[in-house]
């Protein structure tokens, strides 16, 4: 039987914007037929990336999240099982064959980093404020994922989702995935949220219930922070230690969880702003469970960023952010140790592509940031919000001229896609495509 769809125009400046509703298995036939093309790749190359991601080989990875995963999802997660289902199933009306099992293996990624890393992949930036530190009083909230080119092309996804119980939410997403996994999203309840992984985090996980089916059930059932921190703490596996920051519309709250394995810290206010560049603030967390000690060291990436963050949130654009500043902040290249504007590593808007030093990764891997959203309260309680896809910055990366510069990665060249210049635009699902520059 063919899915039902709203139809949405897909394309809007490399964005893919789709819409799914009804109950768990509906949802997932709708998404699985209007992102099969991107599930063909998927299926194709994930073998490639995991080997990449995890120097594992495939065969391992996906024994190891039959074993650590499969179980406790099945038994706990029946909802998310049935939509994962008909991912399955819609893309295979489409011509796709994709099986539940490599399904969870995608979903399960960030939380297998750990697993086999003893640390999880450091990435993004992102803030949150509220009170005296925005222009109107009211909530602004920015994010910019980085994570390997080679993952972008499936990253690309906006999804509106309407289920037939809880709330209804957008959330930027891979085709396949559940949740978010570049973690953000604006949800009908007045909640909105975003996330920064936890450098040098140190504990294995435990596996109960895992990361993403955590963070989507408080994304489409938590109706207040409190709910979204129980949630989160609930059979906590440690599998994927980060800074969660989170904001009510509805009273102008926002909350920083930072959730390691055992230890958390959860800080709240009406005024003010909490940001996040991948390591941990709580001492506790930090003594406890990282090695990580980047805070303040401004050569290290987390360090710089730091640095800059209190500068450009506590002090320039205190009291005027919006979403044209947080715009600004999030396509920001200063870098802090050295002292001036460029692209590199250290900066909020992350190019290591162009980065001739070796910092946690060799120089001039095709790592950095792959995006850019901002959001004020009143786009949110629209589920609206600014977006650019390809970097925050909106500069040029082609393949071909990459590869001739650094031959030494041109065996993963295969799995990357160029980014073209891209506007700032309105996403919404009216899909506004108006031009809007910082």
């Amino acid at each position: 039987m063919p899915s039902k769809t709203r139809k949405l125009r897909q394309n809007t400046h490399g964005w893919r914007i789709v819409k799914i509703e009804g109950s768990p298995y509906e949802r997932g036939l709708q998404h699985g037929t209007q992102l099969a093309d991107l599930l063909a790749l998927l299926s194709k190359n994930l073998p490639q990336i995991v080997k990449h991601e995890m120097r594992v080989s495939y065969q391992q990875y996906m024994d190891d999240v039959r074993t650590q995963i499969k179980p406790i999802f099945l038994k706990k997660c029946g909802e998310w099982v049935e939509e994962m289902n008909g991912i399955c199933d819609g893309a295979k009306q489409r011509g796709t064959e994709i099986d539940f099992d490599t399904l969870l293996a995608w979903n399960s990624m960030q939380s297998m980093y750990s697993f086999y890393k003893k640390m999880p992949l450091t990435r993004c930036s992102a803030f949150i404020a509220t009170g005296e530190a925005t222009k109107t009083g009211e909530i602004v909230m920015a994010h910019n994922t980085h994570c390997d080119y080679l993952l972008a092309p499936y990253s690309k996804v906006i999804m509106y989702v309407y289920p037939e119980r809880g709330h209804a939410f957008v959330m930027q997403t891979g085709c396949g995935l559940i949740c978010s996994s570049m973690d953000w999203f604006i949800c009908k309840s007045g909640i909105v949220g975003c996330e920064t992984t936890i450098g040098g985090f140190i504990k294995h996980p435990t596996f109960g219930i895992p990361y993403f089916a955590r963070i989507r059930e408080c994304m489409q059932y938590g109706n207040s922070l409190d709910q979204y921190v129980e949630i989160m703490q609930r059979e906590n596996a440690g599998d994927y230690a980060s800074c969660w920051q989170f904001g009510d519309l509805n009273t102008g709250e926002i909350l920083l969880l930072e959730l390691g394995k055992e230890e958390v810290n959860v800080e709240r206010t009406r005024n003010g702003i909490f940001y996040g560049m991948n390591t941990v603030l709580d001492p506790k967390i930090r003594e406890k469970e990282t090695n990580d000690t980047s805070l303040l060291d401004l050569k290290t990436s987390s360090g710089s960023r730091n640095v800059r963050l209190q500068y450009l949130l506590y002090e320039k654009y205190y009291g005027k952010l919006d979403t044209k500043t947080a715009m600004k902040i999030i396509a920001d290249h200063y870098d802090t140790f050295m002292g001036r504007v460029r692209k590199g590593a250290r900066t909020i808007c992350k190019h290591v592509e162009v980065e001739g030093e070796k910092t946690r990764r060799r120089p001039y891997s095709h790592y950095g940031a792959i995006d850019g959203k901002a959001v004020d309260a009143k786009m949110a309680r629209k589920m609206e919000f600014m977006g650019r896809w390809g970097s925050s910055c909106g500069r040029t990366f082609t393949i071909g001229k990459y590869v001739k510069l650094h031959p030494e990665y041109k065996k993963t060249a295969h799995l990357l896609e160029d980014f073209k210049p891209r506007p700032w635009v309105h996403i919404s699902e009216k899909i506004a495509t108006k031009k809007i520059e910082p």
